[in-house]
């Protein structure tokens, strides 16, 4: 099984070759500790080490490391940062032989999980993950890290008491430069949202910091990846690879995803405070997941803010939306593309909506005469209208095909839910004109509402079929045109950065794919 080799004090002696698959080590000073062939005996080893110091456990080798129970990081570190790496160069592997739920269960604080590849979690166990965080820890970080082939790449809450309140939470959790491949359902699963106290429907007054079990969570330059042939594989819930499922968290950034390849819903997210998605690519999805099949639902959230994200449906039929929100109380979407590929219904729908901004989007629907809708009704008491809660509409794109008519609809409701306002804009003139609309609620100045896609989206081909587009500028055409008023350019997007793109309305593909 390998040799535990005891403390060597000379600090130089570290820079020898290494003969162990597995050394252990203080941080600071580089003394070893500790080298081994076996990663049980490290473990073990691990159980009594005293942590007086930041250490490493690294891993020498590019060996897979079968594993017959869950490796547990449970040890008493005294606050001090622990990391578990590859060294440079260093491509382990630790599998779990399809038999164990979970590969690794996180239960300490300052943790950095740094160059490994976990694979081969149970499929079947529905409660399992490739990675477990557990409730009550801080500071955690996962990158550089490869997920391949579970039920769900992660799992992390905290406890929900039985009043729906929470008695420990999580705070400082970082997912940054990994991979997902072939998690049979979901790839982050963050949050309680499950568990008691869930909010109902009604939810526009803010909650206490108290209510989150998630705290202060990053998920960053990720790529999912869906090889399986779903029809094979049993025992699973349901089967959504790419979903993201985060809830219950204050504080959350999901920044720079890659999720081509995905077949069901990107991104569920519920219950949460200040969340910003930025650069999501997901440009050939098919809508069949949960929550009325949308590939973005997001429901009960105090903030939300969307940028630079490409949202591309393949789907058929009446239902089946790109993006939902439903009760989102400031809700901003800075230069995002949200479109259908082929027939569908409405791409993006907003019901009970506050404060609403929108600058720089270009909602694209086939087949649906409602690129965008928006409603704006009673929620827990609170009346939103289109006058006070539209902030702001300017510089959007909202375009169909040429057999449709290009609508806007925009409602507001009183507190018995009755709709008594209804604007409807349209290329033809049916309700009311984009001028009109303009003049009567001194929004819109910049959109522009058009029929004509061949302007707008350059053609790719689809090995599925004869032409795809691919809902964005590219440099090839002139998307400005499109929009007369601007003359000046806008070289400057919402947040005051400069724009480094040919275009003034969606995504870009060169901006927003981050991975290869």
């Amino acid at each position: 099984m390998g040799i535990i080799r005891g403390v060597i004090a000379s600090a130089n002696k570290r820079n020898r070759a290494v003969n162990y698959k597995l050394s252990l080590f203080y941080t600071s000073n580089s003394n070893l500790i500790v080298e081994t062939d076996s990663l049980t005996d490290m473990m073990t080893y691990l159980a009594s080490f005293p942590f007086n110091q930041p250490a490493t456990l690294q891993f020498n080798t590019s060996d897979t490391f079968t594993v017959t129970s869950n490796l547990a990081f449970n040890f008493s570190n005294g606050g001090r940062l622990f990391t578990v790496k590859a060294k440079t160069g260093q491509n382990p592997v630790i599998d779990a032989n399809n038999v164990l739920p979970t590969v690794m269960n996180i239960s300490m604080s300052n943790f950095v999980l740094d160059g490994v590849k976990l694979i081969n979690a149970d499929l079947t166990d529905s409660a399992g993950a490739i990675i477990r965080v557990n409730s009550n820890t801080r500071n955690i970080t996962i990158k550089n890290t490869k997920f391949k082939r579970g039920y769900c790449a992660m799992r992390a809450t905290g406890i929900i008491d039985g009043n729906g309140n929470v008695s420990t939470y999580i705070d400082g959790l970082t997912i940054t430069d990994c991979s997902v491949e072939d998690t049979i359902n979901g790839s982050f699963r963050l949050g309680n949202g499950d568990a008691y106290g869930l909010p109902a429907s009604s939810n526009f007054s803010l909650r206490t910091s108290g209510y989150y079990d998630m705290r202060n969570v990053t998920i960053q330059n990720i790529k999912l990846i869906d090889n399986f042939n779903k029809g094979v594989i049993t025992g699973q819930a349901s089967g959504f690879m790419g979903m993201m499922i985060l809830k219950r968290t204050l504080n959350l950034t999901v920044k720079n995803i890659v999720c081509n390849n995905t077949s069901e819903s990107i991104l569920q997210l519920e219950t949460s405070a200040n969340v910003n998605v930025n650069k999501i690519v997901c440009d050939n999805f098919g809508c069949r997941g949960l929550n009325n099949q949308q590939g973005i639902y997001v429901s009960d959230v105090d903030g939300f803010t969307i940028t630079n994200t490409l949202m591309k449906a393949n789907a058929d039929g009446v239902g089946k939306l790109v993006a939902g929100l439903l009760n989102v109380r400031g809700f901003n979407a800075y230069h995002n593309t949200f479109a259908y590929i082929n027939n569908g219904d409405v791409p993006f729908f907003a019901d009970k909506m506050a404060l609403v901004r929108l600058v720089g989007n270009i909602f694209k629907s086939s087949g649906s005469s409602n690129p965008c809708t928006m409603s704006f009704s009673t929620d827990n008491g609170y009346v939103p209208s289109l006058v006070q809660d539209l902030l702001e509409e300017n510089y959007n794109v909202f375009c169909s095909d040429g057999s449709y008519n290009v609508n806007l609809k925009l409602y507001s409701s009183p507190a018995s839910g009755v709709v008594d306002t209804e604007v409807q804009i349209n290329s033809t003139g049916s309700k009311i004109t984009p001028a009109t609309y303009r003049s009567n609620y001194n929004i819109g100045a910049n959109s522009v509402f058009t029929t004509d896609t061949s302007v707008l989206f350059s053609s790719r081909t689809n090995p599925n079929s004869s032409t795809s587009y691919a809902m964005y500028v590219d440099e090839g055409k002139q998307g400005r045109n499109l929009i007369p008023s601007i003359q000046k350019l806008v070289d400057v997007d919402a947040f005051g950065f400069v724009r480094t793109f040919p275009t003034d309305a969606g995504a870009t593909d060169r901006d927003a794919i981050v991975l290869g």
